[in-house]
């Protein structure tokens, strides 16, 4: 059901970037579009660079498995919103005896295979209440003796739970994985400023470790750019880069299509070279 509804969006997508690429061409458009040499700078902004680390990957070969750069050594702590069905990344941080805190209020429990993480029946979002907490609510609260990891796929509320979240907290972190959905709203204004005030945020104090186009809803294309809907993009804290090299070559041996149903994502060169 979620694969024909996926096909649907993304065909949706297509249809409407179509119709108003063919509008603006006589200075009309359905919404309001950046500039493609704004798109372009910002996408100049989260280049990835070899960090100086070895990437790791955690969790299955498909969704639900992302690349880090290894330094668990610096991670006793990993807080995971959004429980999915597939696990395979928690599991994997819990062999690792980091303890995993859990946050979902659509499930009962995830299903894991040791008893090494505490579950939260609450969503993550930018206020508090019975249903809901912040993320600096659930750091706080959370006892942390060396560091913390952050793997966060909320269905497009990770923009206002970062916007939402302290640098205080933001600079404790040491390695985010952000699965950023709906990316491809960039190319609109309204888009581009809440997904270039998130990014600006995260920069100040982290560099980009690694990038994977997510293949369940499409991409759009943009003067040649490829634009994914859905990008996971992985975070290092700053004060843990021992380089920055640049990285000649996408994707990275250890990457899989998140879908295997449907076509690859390949990023043009404008993303890492």
């Amino acid at each position: 059901m979620n694969l024909l509804r996926n096909d649907y969006i993304s065909i949706k997508k297509k249809f409407l970037y179509f119709f108003n690429n063919i509008l603006n061409k006589f200075n009309y458009n359905l919404f309001p579009n950046v500039n493609h040499f704004r798109i372009k700078n910002l996408i100049n902004s989260i280049k990835i660079y070899n960090l100086g680390y070895e990437l790791i990957r955690l969790g299955p070969e498909g969704d639900g498995g992302y690349l880090i750069p290894n330094v668990l050594s610096e991670i006793d702590t990993c807080f995971s919103p959004g429980v999915g069905k597939i696990n395979g990344f928690e599991n994997d941080i819990m062999k690792r005896n980091i303890k995993v805190f859990m946050a979902d209020k659509t499930v009962e429990k995830p299903i894991l295979l040791n008893d090494n993480y505490e579950f939260l029946k609450k969503n993550l979002g930018s206020y508090a209440d019975e249903e809901t907490i912040t993320l600096d609510e659930w750091i706080n609260n959370t006892k942390v003796n060396k560091g913390i990891l952050i793997q966060m796929d909320i269905e497009g509320s990770e923009y206002e739970v970062i916007n939402n979240l302290t640098e205080e907290n933001l600079k404790k972190i040491k390695v985010m994985i952000v699965e950023f959905h709906h990316f491809d709203q960039v190319i609109t204004k309204i888009g581009y400023k809440v997904i270039e005030n998130v990014l600006k945020k995260i920069l100040k104090h982290f560099d980009v470790a690694h990038i994977h186009p997510n293949n369940c809803c499409g991409n759009l294309k943009m003067n040649k750019t490829i634009i994914p809907s859905t990008l996971e993009i992985t975070f290092l804290n700053k004060k843990l880069t021992l380089k920055k090299d640049k990285i000649n070559d996408l994707p990275h041996k250890l990457d899989f299509k998140n879908i295997q149903e449907h076509d690859d994502i390949f990023l043009d060169k404008s993303w890492y070279s």
